[in-house]
């Protein structure tokens, strides 16, 4: 049987550290993470709050011509050798 976690709105404010204020405020402007809403209580899937995160990260783009981290590794190396 399959089981879903799902985290309160602090324990999603901790994890993500912002105040529950801002999560209740993305609720209010229909933005943010999907939640349950169960009576009173707001609730969070675990998977959804996952995708959201995998969604909205970020890599970082190379100017042409800056370093790698192959390259930057290569300098730490050598930087005692001159």
């Amino acid at each position: 049987m399959y089981e879903d976690r799902f985290l309160t709105t602090e324990e999603l404010a901790e994890r993500w550290q912002v105040s529950k204020g801002t999560l209740e405020r993305d609720r209010a402007k229909k933005q943010g993470v999907r939640y349950l809403k169960l009576g009173h209580a707001v609730r969070y899937r675990l998977q959804d709050v996952i995708d959201h995160e995998n969604a909205y990260t970020q890599e970082p783009e190379l100017d042409q011509g800056e370093a790698t981290n192959g390259d930057c590794a290569e300098a730490i190396r050598t930087r005692g050798e001159s």
